[in-house]
């Protein structure tokens, strides 16, 4: 299929797998109890649906980047990999990547800085609770 996607042809796939949407899929239509729920280009909707979470990989102390976030910014997690901490931040509405590094860059070293887009499966969940209030958690 990745093949056939290459060279131009037009797929139609019908699957409950998510991962395979984002993999072969550049267009959909998501459907729920014979309802499409969601539809268009699938890089469009994981940026349209994102919640504004970013990941910072950095050197330097937990603490300093805790207080540098502190009363501003929500610090989600905190994870060591390797020799290095990983972060996951969420920047509230108001405010942009470009201060939230402001904040950060006195604080530590960092060495990569990604946002994280929300899944297909994620935003299929979260447009199928929104729509159908009986599948909403109590």
């Amino acid at each position: 299929m990745l093949r056939l996607k290459k060279e131009g042809v037009t797929i139609i796939l019908s699957t409950h797998n998510m991962s395979s949407v984002e993999e072969l899929c550049d267009n959909i239509t998501l459907i729920n109890q014979s309802k499409a729920v969601l539809e268009g280009n699938v890089n469009e909707l994981r940026h349209r649906h994102k919640l504004h979470v970013w990941e910072l990989k950095f050197q330097g102390t937990e603490d300093s980047v805790k207080n540098a976030l502190a009363g501003k910014y929500e610090l989600l997690e905190l994870s060591q990999d390797n020799n290095l901490t990983a972060a996951k931040i969420k920047i509230p509405e108001g405010l942009n990547s470009n201060d939230l590094l402001k904040t950060l860059l006195p604080a530590c070293t960092v060495i990569n800085f990604s946002e994280i887009l929300p899944s297909m499966s994620e935003i299929f969940i979260s447009v199928v609770t929104s729509t159908n209030p009986s599948t909403k958690k109590v």
